[in-house]
């Protein structure tokens, strides 16, 4: 175990934390818990072990299990309770069901043949589909939908959570000058803190606003020659021929 690992362990300590909250009733600080744990220690493991050299297999798969439990599991059994608050417990079930299966799915994929083509992920991330399922119940704008709030979180999860598998390459920090969109990198670290000491809710309105752009206009600053080596590779890589198209 090194430094890198402890930070990461942050991660599952919040998401530990968080079902424990859940559990309990209180959704809008497990949400916390887990979104603290995310900027404590899964925004830090990966820098830390970048500048001190310290990166390694076992750091990687511990970072890739503590997301899956602390930025997929939980906040869908988040969601679940939000849902049988709101009176839809079974779409909550099958939306939970949803996400959490395409998140395994995506990561034994993945785990099994690693993508080749480095520069952008493919397919969107499973914390952003987990993070706006963690969002959708503790924001103030989807109360606005009243009775179908639950209903309409669902189908978004769904979505999003679809995502996950699907061959879309989404723009990640790694390895290239992001300009003007760092900024908008850092604001979703920032924003979310400050507006929950002003009013909670808003912290969540925040973290979900950033997931649903996220999740749509993420693939945009890949350019189209870009997209293109995207195709080859992952037709390459679906073929069982993960060697062509790299890049780094």
């Amino acid at each position: 175990m090194k430094v890198k690992d402890w930070f990461t362990l942050l991660g599952v300590a919040g998401g530990v934390i968080g079902l424990g909250l859940v559990v309990r009733g209180d959704l809008l600080w497990a949400g916390a818990a887990v979104m603290l744990g995310y900027l404590v220690g899964d925004t830090v493991d990966g820098w830390w072990a970048r500048r001190t050299g310290t990166s390694n297999a076992f750091g990687a798969e511990l970072d890739a299990l503590s997301d899956h439990f602390a930025h997929v599991f939980v906040p869908g059994v988040l969601f679940v309770v939000g849902a049988a608050q709101g009176g839809a417990l079974w779409a909550g079930v099958a939306a939970c069901g949803v996400l959490v299966t395409t998140a395994t799915v995506r990561h034994a994929r993945f785990a099994a043949a690693p993508f080749p083509w480095k520069a952008a992920w493919c397919g969107l991330p499973r914390t952003i589909s987990g993070f706006a399922a963690l969002a959708w119940p503790l924001a103030a704008a989807p109360a606005r939908l009243g009775a179908a709030r639950p209903w309409v979180g669902a189908g978004v999860v769904v979505v999003l959570a679809g995502l996950n598998l699907a061959p879309v390459p989404y723009r990640h920090h790694r390895g290239r000058a992001l300009g003007g969109w760092r900024v908008l990198m850092w604001a979703f670290l920032l924003v979310p803190p400050v507006l929950f000491a002003l009013r909670r809710a808003w912290g969540f309105d925040a973290v979900l606003a950033a997931c649903v752009l996220y999740a749509v206009l993420g693939w945009i600053p890949v350019s189209a020659d870009e997209r293109r080596e995207f195709r080859a590779a992952y037709a390459a890589w679906a073929r069982g021929d993960p060697s062509a198209s790299r890049r780094t």
